[in-house]
């Protein structure tokens, strides 16, 4: 079954468009939940109500990714729990984020795992710094490379 997730920030926002785009994405109009409350949040009543329904084989939809979540943790951590329940995650904008299908798995998986990555280092502090200093080192030898080296040797002795 088909559900749809329509959110707008602010109560005098609208979310007609949403409404629109997740009809013609084949969700009913009785299956979509929608509410109006910041996606910082992360406890959404419509949001908890609809994880709470799903049953396996469902697939998620939403026209956007931002709708489902303002961080990654967030995001990753909502579609984890829809992945947990059996069910998929569509996401309508963002094409590349499609669980029905194995591209679409594997790059979630990806995307997934390249988050852990980067929460894992959060902690690491030195690995930041020293992949830091070997990037500046990088750009400085590429820069040596490129003025010193590659210059006519008349340029080289008008400017320096």
């Amino acid at each position: 079954m088909l559900i749809g997730y329509a959110r707008a920030s602010m109560e005098k926002q609208a979310i007609d468009r949403q409404l629109d785009e997740l009809a013609v994405a084949g969700v009913r109009q009785s299956d979509i939940y929608q509410e109006k409350i910041t996606g910082t949040k992360r406890d959404r009543p419509e949001l908890n109500q609809l994880l709470a329904s799903l049953r396996q084989g469902d697939t998620v939809i939403t026209v956007e990714l931002s709708r489902m979540g303002r961080s990654t943790k967030d995001l990753l951590e909502i579609v984890d729990l829809i992945h947990r329940k059996g069910a998929h995650f569509r996401s309508l904008n963002e094409t590349w984020l499609d669980t029905t299908t194995p591209q679409g798995q594997l790059k979630s998986f990806l995307f997934d795992k390249s988050f852990q990555v980067q929460r894992a280092n959060i902690g690491c502090p030195r690995l930041d710094t020293r992949l830091g200093q070997i990037l500046v080192k990088g750009r400085q030898m590429m820069w040596l490379y490129v003025v010193k080296l590659q210059m006519p040797q008349r340029f080289h002795s008008t400017i320096f």
